[in-house]
């Protein structure tokens, strides 16, 4: 069986075992970050951990896909935007915590205003690019 009919005849499955992947990745990268005693938790964690947090969340709420690449490329860089952020690990005290916080929440603010404009649709380029509406 070729890749292509495999991944046309497994899309749930595949969408399925993303979900999975990343919350599990998720439980670690909680587990990694956060420290034994509350009192230490500092306000930077806990942005990160919001940041991370809405990107599983939406990720588990979507739609099931009907439409999935097979193209290496795509997979490669959908998993590394996801995956690589939930992979990061304790380090020494921050460095500059407050240009730290600021360039944090910056991107919160953007990623934020991305999700809300896909709202639960992550297809919506494809959709819409084919539309009869669009002129061109």
């Amino acid at each position: 069986m070729s890749n292509r009919k495999f991944i046309e005849k497994n899309m749930r499955k595949l969408d399925i075992f993303e979900q999975i992947v990343v919350l599990a990745l998720y439980i670690w990268f909680i587990s990694r970050l956060w420290p034994g005693n509350s009192a230490e938790v500092k306000d930077y964690l806990l942005w990160l951990i919001l940041s991370e947090s809405i990107v599983v969340v939406l990720l588990l709420i979507r739609r099931p896909t009907e439409n999935i690449s097979i193209s290496f490329r795509d997979w490669f860089i959908a998993f590394s935007g996801t995956f690589l952020p939930l992979l990061i690990s304790k380090g020494g005290e921050p460095f500059m915590p407050g240009v730290g916080l600021c360039l944090l929440l910056w991107g919160l603010f953007i990623h934020l205003g991305a999700k809300l404009s896909l709202f639960r649709s992550f297809d919506g380029v494809r959709r819409y690019s084919t539309s009869n509406d669009v002129c061109g």
